[in-house]
């Protein structure tokens, strides 16, 4: 690439693509030097979510927006703000460096080394960006592949920057300028892996994808102790597929049958009850729904210490229908009948000693 790219990876599939420019004086970790450090980093902090484009932060604060066209010698840090925190021994200075990945007044010169140590991106396309990220996601600025001469022209313009995003997705950002090609074809001074290595890794993500559905290159990291990014790119040199939604539903959908599988071993396994025991309950759930309406299905369970889906086998198998809504219309008539009748006579007795309350009392004034 001749240009200063931003590639969002899912995978091994590229889902999204941004021009981006670095530190203009090249790589490098000491404070003061405003260049743009190597290594892996975390995002620490995500700020700006719902600001407009162009919002202008102080000590990441807004103050203000930014209009285009306006002119301001001032490097703005605008829009959304990805602040980065070392975790390697030579990055470990970068929070108190306060480098971000941020939105820029320059957009002009988008696209080439022109910042100040930290990532510039147009601000339209940091917002894109800053939603596709979380707060704990991995960022890899790989260092370039030939020695850095910072007094040489275009000298800082090799670097390639990655994000590792929730779960198995990659964002790559090869930095590069106008340099040719042939730049890169130089060998790398960092770790060489076998191809033994390399197809057993592969082989361990396959194998892991097409049990679990997916998240094979995060096992495959934790256990071969290799990078996200370094495994997405042997998956792709060896032509794996990301596993679709299909393959993760029909993953879901054998373990949840595996599970069922089990259950049904577990309960053939467990208590026997005797057919004394089960006539006992039956009879138990008839006498309580006729004496109360419902509810003798929950009343068994609790006294005979049996599950409520137990003794609902054991009713079926005995030919017990549950209560039906006749049946409790019946009972519900039956018992507001009841109660009528006991006003009534409330009423009655409340009358009769009414009329010997009055009779006592014309009988004294008599």
């Amino acid at each position: 690439m001749d240009d200063q790219k931003l590639e969002v990876m899912e995978g091994t599939e590229s889902v999204a693509a941004f021009d981006v420019s670095t530190s203009e004086k090249g790589m490098g970790f000491e404070e003061g030097s405003y260049r743009t450090p190597a290594g892996r980093f975390r995002i620490c902090e995500k700020i700006g979510d719902g600001e407009p484009p162009g919002t202008i932060f102080k000590a990441r604060q807004p103050v203000g927006v930014w209009r285009p066209g306006e002119r301001c010698d001032e490097d703005l840090v605008l829009t959304r703000i990805l602040r980065l925190d070392g975790i390697d021994p030579d990055n470990r200075n970068t929070l108190r460096r306060f480098i971000y990945i941020h939105g820029t007044n320059d957009e002009e010169r988008i696209g080439r080394p022109a910042g100040h140590g930290c990532v510039r991106l147009r601000n339209l396309d940091m917002i894109a960006l800053h939603d596709m990220m979380n707060a704990g996601d991995l960022v890899e600025i790989l260092p370039p592949s030939e020695p850095v001469d910072s007094s040489a022209s275009g000298a800082s313009d090799q670097m390639i920057i990655s994000l590792a995003v929730s779960g198995d997705s990659v964002m790559q950002c090869p930095v590069m300028s106008t340099k040719k090609k042939t730049a890169r074809k130089k060998a790398s001074t960092g770790v060489r892996y076998s191809d033994d290595l390399k197809k057993q890794v592969v082989e361990f993500v396959e194998t892991y994808n097409s049990k679990n559905g997916r998240g094979g290159q995060s096992a495959a990291a934790k256990k071969f102790k290799v990078t996200p990014l370094t495994i997405a790119t042997w998956l792709k040199a060896a032509g794996a597929k990301k596993p679709g939604r299909k393959t993760v539903k029909k993953a879901a959908k054998k373990a949840a049958a595996k599970t069922k599988k089990a259950a049904g071993r577990a309960t053939k396994k467990g208590v026997r009850y005797s057919d004394e025991f089960k006539k006992q309950v039956v009879d138990f759930v008839n006498s309580y729904n006729e004496s109360k309406g419902r509810g003798g299905q929950n009343q068994a369970a609790k006294k005979f210490k049996v599950s409520v889906l137990t003794v609902s086998s054991w009713l079926k198998s005995a030919g017990v229908k549950g209560p039906g809504r006749k049946s409790l219309a019946k009972k519900a008539t039956k018992v507001a009948r009841k109660a009528k009748k006991a006003a009534k006579k409330a009423k009655r007795g409340a009358l009769n000693e009414l009329e010997s309350l009055k009779a006592a009392i014309r009988k004294l004034l008599d």
